[in-house]
């Protein structure tokens, strides 16, 4: 943002006119970079705000492969969606994904994507938060076998 402002404020004068022209240039840039990047992503987590987890999953999945596949965008998305968020869009999608999957019941897939998530992300809260739903989700899984849903 600080780039856009400082070329608006040299080139347009008064100042004042830099400053308002620089700041809707970023306002506009920001917006379309993160509705394009971040598309499937802002959908699962909608989704899985109305408990349609199955859907949810889809879309996590698809922003998932996209960050994958772009890994630049994501490692430098302070500069491409101005965003500085800690964790990665990948890892987000994991922790999603892994979440959902839980809600749905399916156990294993849910642990996956959470040791998946272990090996990407950094030791910090966000681990720990893992290695614990992981721990939460071998005792449902044997729970689940000792007492099974009647269907």
């Amino acid at each position: 943002m600080l780039i856009i402002l400082t070329i608006c404020c040299l080139l347009i004068q008064p100042l004042i006119y830099g400053l308002i022209v620089g700041s809707c240039l970023y306002l506009v840039l920001a917006n379309v970079l993160r509705g394009i990047f971040l598309k499937h992503h802002k959908r699962g987590i909608r989704l899985m705000g109305h408990h349609h987890f199955a859907e949810a999953i889809d879309q996590f999945s698809l922003s998932h492969d996209f960050f994958e596949k772009h890994k630049t965008i994501d490692k430098y998305r302070f500069l491409t969606m101005f965003m500085s968020s800690k964790l990665s869009y990948r890892q987000m999608a994991l922790f999603n994904l892994a979440s959902c999957y839980a809600a749905k019941r399916r156990f294993n897939e849910a642990k996956e994507k959470f040791e998946q998530l272990l090996h990407t992300a950094p030791p910090d809260e966000t681990v720990q938060e893992a290695l614990a739903i992981i721990a939460k989700i071998d005792d449902a899984m044997k729970e689940q076998a000792v007492y099974p849903a009647s269907q």
